[in-house]
């Protein structure tokens, strides 16, 4: 039997992986120069990879299926990037208001 987690350690770490999300995003965009509009490209397809990856090893993509370690780690992985994705196309909005 799995031990359960504590629901601030879980909403913690959800904090800190929104946060990695959009330094990850932000460092990419400023940092490096490379165009929002590739960048959501890229993580777009990222996300679906997750998800055929995901379900190519577990054969089930529920979350309500998740008991363990391995599913685990995929549904955190896609979390992250979806998060990133999330950020990058908020900041591209942003971008495209300022351009109208």
């Amino acid at each position: 039997m799995r031990k359960k987690i504590s629901s601030n350690l879980l909403l913690g770490a959800v904090a800190l992986l929104a946060v990695f999300g959009t330094v990850i995003a932000d460092s990419l965009t400023a940092a490096l120069g490379v165009p929002i509009i590739y960048l959501v490209g890229i993580t777009t397809v990222l996300m679906g990879l997750c998800f055929f990856l995901w379900y190519r090893a577990t054969k089930n993509l529920s979350i309500h299926q998740i008991r363990n370690s391995k599913r685990e780690t995929y549904y955190w992985i896609t979390v992250a990037v979806s998060f990133a994705l999330g950020t990058l196309m908020g900041t591209g909005w942003e971008t495209i208001q300022l351009l109208i």
